[in-house]
């Protein structure tokens, strides 16, 4: 019906619909509890413990077949408006009762919708983001297998919207709690960032390419166009992402130096010479990944590599590489 109509009655419909299979999530004559072991992690959040369903509050689920309902309208779902209509009304039975995850969770259900999520317009994956955020901060607790299923589609992605959506999320994540530094650590999060960077600098590598061509005065008409607007915003979320991931972290820095993190700053991203390739704000956040693994890990062979660029690049480097030195 989304599909085929986008009046107002047919909207509201909709809604209503939608609203009517949320209510029927807490029918029921008997009271659901979580099983033995949900919420068993390796990762626990300070304050942490599986909540049990407020009694006779009648807002703990007790009608799984409707929850499925819901579970199923979300992956068939061809519209934002359904998706997203769907996807609040899970948010208010999670909110609800905090108990209503765990007693849902062997429905696996924010895994299968990470399954597809990348297949969803921006709009909607930023709300199953929002939602995961939501989890974290509101139960204290650590969603690996949901984080697990987005690192795998991260893989299979290039330097897309839908990793700049992911990528912003998971900062605030490791920004806010420092339990998810481990997390990234563990799940492949840090490895997958490193290939990003190195995916990144290929990118840089194609545009400088392309504008030393111009600046000889040869056509480029013939030359590959890099995807430059939307791979600079994802290039500073990778920049980002890594910075937060290591900042005080000893493993996370090893981890990062010894997958070639740190070669690549140096030897590719800081040593681009156009300004057109790479502006100030992501050379200044190179070069602060590069301060937190000297910082951490010890500069002994990071700071001589980096210092011998001030002879080698841009102006511009060279005065940031300096103010950053100090």
């Amino acid at each position: 019906m989304a599909q085929t109509s986008n009046t107002v009655e047919t909207k509201q419909a909709i809604q209503t619909l939608v609203a009517l299979v949320g209510r029927l999530v807490v029918c029921g004559a008997v009271e659901l509890r979580p099983k033995p072991g949900a919420g068993e992690q390796i990762h626990v959040m300070p304050g942490f413990r599986v909540p049990m369903p407020k009694t006779g509050a009648n807002k703990s689920v007790r009608n799984i077949h409707a929850f499925d309902v819901l579970q199923s309208i979300f992956l068939s779902a061809c519209s934002s408006e359904l998706a997203l209509i769907v996807l609040d009304t899970i948010r208010g039975i999670y909110l609800q009762d905090l108990s209503n995850y765990f007693i849902l969770e062997q429905q696996n259900t924010l895994v299968a919708f990470a399954k597809k999520i990348f297949h969803k317009p921006v709009d909607v994956q930023d709300a199953f983001f929002n939602l995961l955020e939501v989890l974290v901060n509101k139960l204290h607790y650590v969603p690996m297998k949901e984080i697990s299923s987005i690192v795998v589609l991260l893989k299979t992605c290039h330097l897309t919207p839908c990793v700049a959506v992911a990528l912003r999320h998971l900062i605030r994540l490791v920004r806010e709690h420092r339990t998810f530094k481990e997390v990234f650590h563990d799940v492949g999060l840090l490895e997958l960032g490193v290939e990003l960077l190195h995916r990144f600098a290929d990118n840089l590598d194609e545009a400088e390419n392309i504008e030393r061509t111009k600046q000889e005065g040869r056509s480029s008409s013939g030359l590959p166009q890099p995807t430059h607007p939307i791979a600079s915003e994802v290039g500073q979320l990778i920049l980002d992402f890594l910075r937060y991931s290591v900042t005080g972290s000893v493993a996370n820095a090893d981890l990062c130096v010894r997958l070639g993190a740190a070669e690549c700053l140096i030897n590719r991203i800081l040593s681009m010479r156009t300004a057109v390739t790479i502006r100030s704000e992501l050379r200044r956040s190179a070069l602060l990944i590069l301060e937190e693994l000297i910082l951490t890990n010890g500069g002994e062979d990071l700071m001589p590599a980096l210092l011998s660029k001030m002879h080698t690049t841009s102006v511009a480097l060279k005065v940031e590489n300096t103010v950053t030195s100090r």
